[in-house]
């Protein structure tokens, strides 16, 4: 009988607030998937792991950031992909300008083909290439959080392809919108034939020396001496 009182006997006040407090501490012991914030057990069942602000991303986001979460390097993947694609290009190049203008800082680049260029980079002119491809590019390289340029990696991958586009015709650069047509053109310098470079001074009235001024890699010239 009394083991029997025992069973039924209440349990104390204190004892179930504290229950209650052990059970609200190990519903927070949890971690979003993504972006490690704590979050309670209920929410990470619901939502498979993610918390609710993750569960608002896009599917596409979602992906790379799996991916990420997964040990992906979201630069040097970016600079892969920019690698097939423009290798992919190039083979339909013939004559004209193929290349990727971005904005000053380089950390986003689109590519573009112009039939002609004379001078500064004119966007009614410039034929936007692979757009979706690109837009999926630029959820990767968002995904980069110390400080970036794409210019110099992204400009190797050109200089890569240019003997194939050069021998049909073709230009290849790197710039940034803001650009005056002495900077585009030392892009041009060295990337490609001289011969086309010579073109491109002549299309725009411009000469060597004036472009040689912008050239920071000339031990010779130190900008604003």
């Amino acid at each position: 009988m009394l083991s029997h009182a025992l069973r039924q006997a209440p349990v104390p006040l204190s004892l179930r607030v504290r229950q209650r407090q052990t059970n609200r501490n190990m519903n927070i012991s949890f971690n979003c998937t993504l972006c490690e914030l704590v979050i309670q057990e209920s929410t990470s069942r619901i939502h498979g792991g993610l918390c609710a602000q993750c569960t608002k991303l896009s599917p596409a986001c979602l992906r790379v950031r799996r991916q990420i979460a997964s040990g992906l390097d979201p630069f040097k993947h970016t600079i892969q992909l920019y690698a097939s694609e423009i290798s992919k290009l190039s083979w339909s190049i013939s004559g004209g300008y193929f290349g990727a203008i971005g904005d000053p800082m380089f950390e986003s680049l689109r590519l573009y083909r112009f039939e002609c260029l004379e001078g500064c980079f004119d966007f009614d002119r410039a034929v936007d290439l692979s757009p979706d491809v690109v837009d999926e590019i630029e959820d990767y390289s968002s995904e980069v959080k110390q400080r970036y340029s794409l210019q110099d990696p992204i400009s190797q991958i050109f200089k890569t392809v240019a003997p194939s586009i050069n021998s049909r015709g073709g230009t290849v650069f790197v710039g940034s919108w803001g650009m005056g047509p002495e900077e585009i053109a030392l892009s041009i310098k060295h990337l490609n034939d001289r011969s086309l470079f010579v073109s491109y001074l002549s299309a725009c009235g411009i000469t060597e020396a004036e472009v040689d001024r912008y050239d920071t890699n000339d031990p010779e010239n130190e900008q604003g001496a």
